[in-house]
């Protein structure tokens, strides 16, 4: 203990184990960003299902083209790549022209419409997660590259 001027005492605080805190807050940040990676790859999950209600075909070539990559982080940013591999996919997605079933659109549509309160949902599903003491993690849907479908 030490006393200062007017009598004030300040105390000493010597903390016992502070590497092992620094370890745990470096571990938490890193989970963090691992959730919010998974929790939007979910999110992207259900634009590419809706995405697929959207398409031209009901169950063709072009509807089971869809992948998802596994989230990859790098410090602060992330990124989920995914879409549509089938080699006509661009075509039925860019050129506005009357489709017997589905739209033109189809997977940016979706994502443009899943865009409000996605930032809010992904940090909810992020944050449940990790409140329970874990990490959130996305169930696989779709396949993990882009293979190729004629």
């Amino acid at each position: 203990m030490i006393v200062g001027d007017a009598g004030r005492v300040f105390g000493v605080v010597e903390i016992q184990g502070i590497e092992r805190f620094e370890r745990w807050l470096r571990s938490y940040r890193s989970r963090a960003m691992t959730s919010v990676a998974e929790a939007y790859a979910a999110a992207f999950d259900r634009a590419l299902d809706a995405a697929g209600d959207r398409t031209p075909e009901k169950r063709g070539s072009l509807k089971r083209s869809r992948w998802r990559g596994s989230p990859t982080v790098l410090g602060d940013r992330f990124d989920v790549l995914g879409g549509y591999s089938a080699g006509h996919a661009w075509v039925n997605h860019e050129i506005d022209r009357p489709h017997p079933r589905g739209r033109w659109k189809f997977l940016s549509s979706a994502i443009d419409e899943a865009a409000p309160g996605m930032a809010l949902r992904v940090a909810e599903d992020a944050g449940r997660a990790l409140a329970s003491g874990g990490e959130f993690r996305a169930s696989p849907r779709y396949p993990g590259s882009p293979g190729v479908v004629a």
